[in-house]
């Protein structure tokens, strides 16, 4: 008879561990499904940053397209307008040579200028030296001056 007691104690013994590892495993399990809850949060956050992201990248881009067709005309613009003020700027070279020129001579520039030898002006570096412009006021000096300091 002892031997079937011992034998009932063992699996008696088993059945206790196993009931302990039991226990243990569907701890372990709990906490496992709470991470899995706490995961699938984590992940629809994620997802919801990832499209508010997207989206972002989307306005940026096409605002970027936006800007940049608009600095392409304001460019056009400017190309234009450089054309336009570099041939205002030749016209005025022109009759400001033509105006130093009649008053070297002593005529207006509508009158035909006098069988006189005509003088060129004197120019140093395709600019028309100072001397040569005859000015009556200090606005008219100051103006020469800057017009001298932009070439």
């Amino acid at each position: 008879m002892e031997l079937p007691v011992l034998l009932d104690a063992a699996v008696a013994a088993l059945l206790l561990i196993t009931i302990g590892y039991c226990v243990v495993l569907y701890a372990r399990l709990n906490e496992v499904r709470k991470s899995n809850t706490t995961m699938k949060k984590l992940m629809a956050e994620f997802t919801s940053a990832t499209e508010r992201a997207q989206a972002g990248l989307l306005s940026i881009k096409s605002t970027g397209t936006e800007l940049s067709n608009a600095l392409g005309e304001r460019i056009d613009e400017a190309r234009a307008l450089k054309g336009d003020l570099v041939y205002v700027t030749r016209a005025a070279q022109s009759l400001a040579e033509r105006l130093d020129v009649a008053l070297d001579e002593g005529t207006t520039p509508e009158q035909k200028p006098q069988p006189q030898k005509r003088r060129s002006p004197k120019r140093k570096n395709g600019v028309v030296s100072k001397a040569l412009v005859r000015t009556t006021s200090e606005s008219e000096r100051e103006l020469m001056a800057a017009l001298q300091r932009a070439r």
